[in-house]
């Protein structure tokens, strides 16, 4: 492991966690994520293409962190540390961790911002010097399981332009496979029995149902940011892989990704927390296309109308 990770998991985050009262046997759980999260990353840190991905899935949270730091620092806590069973601990999962309170909004902000407060004077990309080896690496195979999703993100992360079309991945039986993935993801006897956590590897009930929509449909699948389609990583890419597959576009709003097509809008919107937030979002379509524009009024008229 890196001394660097090491001493903050050792000597910052673990001590943080006690005093908050968080179990033991959960803290040594979600030290461990957050290790093997952070090592992976770090493993590719310096590969331009990997990180600007990275960089691209916390786009819509990870600027808006304090204290000040560099944007990759930002990015790296929030995809290490906050997309990872840290999660648990201020979600409607918070009893599953052994604590009797969930987390607060303010000891959630204490503990992303000594994480960045500490990464913040490092190189990223020197912190884990040993050789690569990369068959343990959970974002390399997670781009090899989920070849349309990363290939999208791949495009759009790696684009300097808010609108790109590039080839289309067609290496599989798409309809089939995406079917056959999609099976996996969903619990087997009821979308009730999954945790409501946002890194649960089920899918809480009414998402899962969105997913079927869309994929009956033949419409598109929205969500206000990544985030709220899942903080878990194997998920995300999953969703989005059976989307794409299916020819149905995954869309927040800030993106729009299609197999073949991706865009951004021209200001990334800092993630909503709230309903208030997410119908602000609905009605925001400056910086966007024509087409992504459309999937947004759809939607506002459609809530409005209820």
């Amino acid at each position: 492991m890196s001394k660097v990770v090491s001493d903050y998991l050792t000597n910052v985050l673990s001590p943080q966690l006690r005093k908050f009262e968080v179990p033991e046997q959960y803290l040594q759980y979600l030290c461990e994520v957050v290790e093997k999260q952070m090592i992976s990353a770090l493993q590719l840190w310096n590969d331009e293409e990997y990180k600007n991905v990275f960089m691209l899935l916390v786009s819509e949270e990870a600027p808006f962190y304090q204290p000040d730091a560099s944007t990759e620092t930002k990015s790296f806590v929030v995809l290490t540390l906050r997309n990872s069973p840290f999660k648990s601990l201020q979600s409607e999962a918070f009893l599953k961790t052994g604590l009797k309170k969930e987390l607060s909004s303010s000891q959630v902000i204490k503990l992303t911002s000594s994480a960045v407060q500490f990464f913040k004077d490092y190189n990223l990309g020197t912190l884990e010097d040993r050789p690569i080896d990369l068959k343990d690496n959970i974002y390399f195979n997670l781009s090899n399981k989920y070849p349309i999703a990363w290939n999208a993100l791949k495009a759009l992360a790696n684009s300097k332009d808010n609108i790109c079309a590039y080839p289309r991945y067609t290496k599989v039986d798409e309809k089939n496979f995406s079917n056959d993935l999609f099976k996996k993801i969903i619990p087997s006897e009821s979308f009730t029995i999954s945790i409501i956590d946002g890194y649960s590897e089920n899918i809480e009930q009414g998402l899962a149902q969105q997913i079927k929509n869309a994929l009956d449909q033949h419409s598109c699948f929205y969500t206000d940011c990544f985030k709220m389609a899942s903080r878990n990583p194997e998920v995300l890419l999953s969703i989005l892989e059976i989307l794409l597959a299916n020819s149905v576009p995954f869309v927040t709003a800030n993106y729009y990704l299609t197999n073949g097509h991706v865009e951004r809008r021209k200001n990334i919107l800092k993630a909503a927390h709230s309903i208030a937030e997410m119908k602000k979002h609905l009605s925001n379509v400056n910086g966007i296309s024509q087409t992504h524009r459309k999937v947004l009024n759809d939607l506002n008229e459609h809530i409005n109308r209820k």
